[in-house]
């Protein structure tokens, strides 16, 4: 059994070296722009470049099984590392993983808030409490997609209005 189990894991890491999977993994992490799929489904915005099998391929029972789970584009899944990482807890394989990540912190413990909220102010910016669709850093401090996008709104309009100025003859 076990050299089975080691054998399948040779047949997916070769899997995994082939052109087609490169090609394959490129294009999901261009379709999901690069962000965790199931952080954007919170609200969100993680950047991830771990492109996850739904179904394990080493669940296959011969090589065309897995070679379909491998390269089967609905299979897969673009997560960050921490997702990743809970994926792998709930189907309970990699195990020996455990040590590598560290999971993300528990949303209603408060204590993880508390030091951010210190942290911005340290760094002179102004706190905003996460909301839904999360907070960016950006050169306007810690934001919401609202905020950001009305700032820079703001910022399009003034330059529009500097650029639509007349400018002094130069001699």
């Amino acid at each position: 059994m076990k050299s089975n189990r080691n054998e399948r894991h040779r047949l997916y890491m070769q899997l995994l070296q082939s052109r087609e999977w490169r090609e394959l993994r490129a294009a999901k992490i261009r379709d999901c722009q690069g962000l965790c799929e199931r952080c954007k489904e919170l609200g969100i915005i993680t950047a991830a470049k771990t492109v996850h099998h739904r179904t394990p391929v080493e669940s296959g029972e011969t090589l065309e099984a897995m070679r379909e789970l491998c390269y089967r584009y609905d299979n897969l899944q673009l997560l960050c590392a921490d997702c990743h990482h809970r994926a792998h807890e709930e189907l309970r394989s990699h195990a020996g993983q455990g040590t590598r990540y560290m999971p993300k912190q528990d949303i209603t413990n408060n204590e993880p808030q508390q030091r951010l909220k210190q942290f911005v102010e340290k760094q002179g910016g102004v706190y905003v409490p996460p909301v839904k669709r999360g907070l960016r850093k950006t050169k306007f401090g810690w934001l919401t997609r609202d905020e950001l996008t009305e700032r820079q709104k703001a910022e399009f309009e003034a330059w529009k209005q500097r650029a639509a100025s007349p400018k002094p003859p130069t001699d």
